[in-house]
């Protein structure tokens, strides 16, 4: 019998492709980016940004407690927009409470030890409520199936950035320079969305008692996602803080450039996908359909599709970021090849990340976050650096292959959540 929700969708390479397609063009910005700005910027400067842009990311996936998720959850338009209208609330309310630490800790002994962070802290704010209102009306839009609109707001907002990081460099070479550049790339992704996206902000009635509703619906994603998204984030970004401690601004700034040329690209078509992925699986759980061959067939394909970027990325990082950034910068491509094999698991396993919010398996997958979070950074970063007198190849080795065997198990986790409920599905 042939699937109903098959002969409604088309393929899931196709659906996700005029995101992916804007995506790319959005990607193309990045990178002009990422080459430009060494030559406009030293890489005592380009360090602290990347430290900047890790904290900022920690603390944006914390302020709005995750509660974007229930908007591609709600069952109609109705609990869309008023999931919204909560999960905006929540967002800001919780990035202008940001504002209390970063004007603490300035006054505190901690402003001595960490003084080359004072300049761009009160930016941190800033950057978790732009964010935070991003991720929301993406989440809209992932709702509504607007999925072109989402590649344009990349676009807009990687153009943005471009411009600003530039013109910034050009007359005033610093680390608040890039900062205020992304920040301003986020605010104006946010009036483009507002102007183009069709947001129905007259249809949201706010409430303290819809408020305590939403909560109590919610609650397993307010909690558990927000532990999840929390540990996840500092797993991610917590290395490049602890290189910049244990190791020179440079080196910050080698990894950064080198992830983020091999990252980015990988990482927005995996989120091209997911966000195709994670509506494709809301349907059929909503219908009690069994998805554990589709979720299969999509691990294939992308595992498919990251192989030859790979590849290519290890044979020629070296030699493109000597004729790209210059000589100065071949240890980033160095470097690059160090941490390509996690890259490209990253890149594969962000689809399925979406599986424990729809199955409701939080509480189980939490712990793969917790033992996550001890084993690739402390393991894989303190303990060579410490017991072994590493430096940063070793650290890096560690941190990368090890690294590669939790995400196997990681997906392996919830390739299995889904075979258990196809089963438990077919027994009703």
């Amino acid at each position: 019998m042939t699937n109903p929700i098959l002969n409604k969708e088309n393929g899931i390479l196709r659906t996700s492709l005029p995101l992916f397609s804007a995506s790319l063009i959005a990607q193309g910005i990045n990178f002009l980016t990422l080459f430009l700005m060494p030559w406009l910027y030293s890489a005592d400067e380009i360090g602290p940004f990347f430290v900047f842009s890790a904290i900022g990311q920690i603390l944006v996936s914390l302020v709005s407690l995750r509660s974007p998720n229930s908007i591609v959850l709600s069952r109609n338009e109705k609990v869309a927009v008023s999931n919204l209208g909560y999960s905006l609330l929540i967002g800001s309310v919780f990035s202008v409470l940001v504002y209390v630490p970063a004007m603490i800790i300035p006054e505190t002994p901690l402003a001595i030890r960490f003084e080359k962070w004072m300049a761009w802290l009160p930016l941190i704010p800033v950057y978790c409520l732009s964010g935070s209102i991003v991720s929301s009306l993406e989440y809209y839009l992932n709702y509504a199936k607007k999925f072109r609109l989402i590649g344009l707001s990349y676009v807009v907002k990687n153009a943005s950035i471009l411009i600003l990081t530039v013109t910034l460099g050009w007359f005033y070479p610093f680390t608040v320079s890039i900062i205020l550049a992304v920040i301003i790339g986020q605010v104006l992704n946010v009036l483009f969305v507002v102007l183009f996206g069709g947001i129905p902000f007259t249809k949201m009635t706010l409430s303290l008692k819809g408020l305590k509703f939403f909560v109590l619906r919610y609650r397993e994603i307010l909690v558990f996602n927000t532990i999840m998204a929390g540990l996840q984030q500092v797993t991610s970004h917590l290395p490049i803080i602890l290189l910049s401690l244990l190791f020179d601004a440079p080196l910050v700034a080698y990894y950064g450039i080198s992830y983020r040329v091999f990252a980015t690209p990988l990482g927005l078509w995996g989120m091209s996908v997911s966000q195709v992925f994670f509506k494709r699986c809301v349907d059929y759980f909503n219908q009690s359909e069994p998805f554990y061959n589709y979720a299969l067939s999509t691990l294939k394909k992308m595992v498919l599709w990251v192989f030859p970027f790979g590849l290519m990325a290890a044979l020629l990082a070296p030699r493109a970021f000597s004729v790209f950034l210059g000589a100065d910068w071949v240890e980033a491509g160095d470097i690059g090849r160090l941490i390509l094999p996690l890259i490209l698991i990253q890149s594969v396993a962000i689809p399925f990340t979406v599986l424990f919010n729809i199955l409701r398996t939080q509480r189980r997958v939490i712990w793969y976050y917790l033992i996550g979070l001890i084993v690739r950074v402390f393991i894989g970063i303190l303990l060579p650096w410490f017991f072994f007198d590493g430096g940063y190849r070793l650290v890096l080795i560690f941190f990368s292959a090890i690294g590669v065997l939790y995400y196997l198990f990681y997906i392996h986790e919830l390739l299995g959540q889904v075979k258990r409920y196809d089963a438990s599905a077919a027994v009703k």
